[in-house]
C-alpha cells in the first residue's frame, strides 16, 4: 500500500504542478483536487463493510481506495495550494505565513480531541 500510494502522490504532484504551472490556473487545480480527495476519503472508510470473507477482495478494495484518495489529495495539496502559498508569499512575509499554516493541523488535532472526547466521554464511558 505504502508503494502504491507513494507512486500516486509523485505522480500526482509532478503531473498537475506541471499542468497548473503551464496553463497558470491553481485555484481550479486546488478546489477539484480537494473535492474529489473528500469524496475518495468517504469511499476510503466505505471499504469498511466489505465482508470479512471475501479478505482478498478488501484488501485490494483498501489499497486502491487509499492510492485513488491520495492521489487527488496530492493533486489539491501538493500540486495546487502549496505551489499557490509560495506564488502569492513574498520573502517579507513567507516566514510568518508558513508558520501560521504550519500550526493549522496542530490546533485541528487539538480541537478534534477535545471535541470529540467530549461526544465520547458523555453518560461516564
Amino acid at each position: 500500500m505504502l508503494i502504491c500510494s507513494a507512486l500516486a502522490t509523485t505522480f500526482a504532484t509532478f503531473f498537475f504542478g506541471t499542468w497548473a504551472d503551464r496553463t497558470g490556473k491553481r485555484r481550479k487545480f486546488i478546489a477539484i483536487g480537494y473535492i474529489l480527495w473528500g469524496i475518495f476519503t468517504i469511499g476510503f472508510g466505505l471499504t469498511k463493510f466489505i465482508s470479512k470473507d471475501m479478505y482478498m477482495l478488501a484488501a485490494v478494495s483498501v489499497v486502491v481506495a487509499d492510492t485513488v484518495m491520495r492521489f487527488f489529495g496530492s493533486m489539491g495539496n501538493d500540486a495546487g495550494f502549496n505551489t499557490w502559498t509560495t506564488d502569492i508569499l513574498t520573502d517579507k512575509n513567507r516566514g510568518q505565513n508558513g508558520a501560521a499554516l504550519a500550526t493549522q493541523p496542530v490546533l485541528g488535532t487539538i480541537l478534534g480531541t477535545a471535541v470529540g472526547g467530549l461526544i465520547v466521554g458523555e453518560n461516564n464511558n
